[in-house]
């Protein structure tokens, strides 16, 4: 059943017996998203768990409803549930070590806002256009509550939603913002979300680790292509250095694009498994999420992400080498 809000809205109403899944890596559109979702449920009576692979970043720990988030093994392996919503997830490989409980779910629901999203799941809510899962999260309610009021729990649910779609625009200032994410926004906070108390939790505190290594990361861009390209790489013996954590480069990738010449802006992170996670952004033209696909990642139009395994510094040559194709077509 696809883009159906009533249908999807009856099938949480008759049943019972729900896992809400967010994205590995989560951020604030998956956290803001499962938590509003809960409420939700909560408030319908439901029996209703979260899970995610990471813990939810510490940025996020303000909003309702994020304690009840549980990581993956602190669930019953042998426990299947009768129903599963994935959230934010452009694919079933973004659950991660979740997606165990999603495929052995009698019934599944998937909601998303990613373009590579190819419709997995029983019941989905999908519209690429709107510029995050939040939104959709948001019609729902309206469609499940038909007139949200402004109980306490309106206003718990309106402040995890506003952060979800917050978040995946920048704070309303990427071009996914639009006049209908504006409107939605308005109603949000006439139903209790609190823009400042928002704004300063996840854009205006910072921890002082976070603030050296920022000084390290802008320190250390690399310009290509006339400064076009700008291109960071972070090792794990960086964070180390200033006591980081991966949750703390979390928007550093933004101060890479927001330099003057830049379009194109390539964060290059290692894991702790060794592994290499490139965030991609770009500014006004280039397609990010192309890029991505062809080293099996994916995102969105000025925001896309994906995953290597090698040499840092031949996984930096063939994201240049993209780039730099990617600029030549635009």
């Amino acid at each position: 059943m696809r883009n159906d809000f009533g249908a999807f809205a009856e099938w949480l109403r008759q049943e019972d017996d729900f896992l809400l899944i967010g994205h590995v890596s989560p951020d604030g559109d998956t956290i803001g998203s499962c938590a509003a979702l809960y409420g939700m449920l909560m408030g319908l009576n439901k029996r209703v768990s979260m899970c995610c692979e990471q813990p939810v970043p510490k940025v996020y720990n303000f909003l309702p409803y994020t304690e009840k988030m549980q990581a993956v093994e602190q669930l019953d392996p042998k426990r299947v549930y009768k129903n599963a919503i994935a959230l934010d997830c452009a694919d079933m490989s973004r659950m991660g070590s979740a997606q165990a409980f999603y495929n052995n779910a009698l019934c599944k629901g998937n909601i998303d806002h990613h373009c590579t999203n190819d419709g997995y799941g029983d019941f989905i809510l999908h519209d690429e256009d709107v510029s995050a899962t939040g939104e959709l999260v948001f019609a729902l309610w309206k469609e499940l509550a038909k007139e949200p009021d402004k109980k306490s729990s309106a206003s718990k649910i309106a402040e995890c939603i506003f952060t979800a779609i917050s978040t995946d625009t920048g704070n309303f200032a990427y071009d996914n913002t639009t006049a209908s994410t504006f409107m939605i926004a308005a109603e949000l906070v006439k139903l209790g979300a609190d823009p400042a108390r928002i704004n300063r939790q996840v854009y205006r505190t910072v921890s002082v680790s976070k603030t050296h290594l920022k000084g390290y990361v802008f320190s250390n861009i690399q310009l290509y292509e006339e400064g076009k390209i700008g291109v960071v790489t972070l090792l794990q013996s960086d964070l180390k250095r200033y006591g980081a954590t991966n949750e703390d480069v979390e928007g550093m990738i933004d101060g890479v694009r927001d330099v003057d010449t830049v379009e194109v802006a390539i964060l290059l992170r290692e894991a702790r498994d060794g592994t290499f996670k490139a965030s991609l952004r770009s500014k006004t033209f280039v397609d990010v999420n192309a890029i991505a696909k062809q080293f099996g990642g994916g995102g969105h139009l000025r925001a896309a992400g994906c995953t290597f395994i090698g040499d840092r510094r031949d996984i930096r040559e063939k994201l240049l080498a993209a780039a730099k194709k990617a600029l030549e077509k635009g």
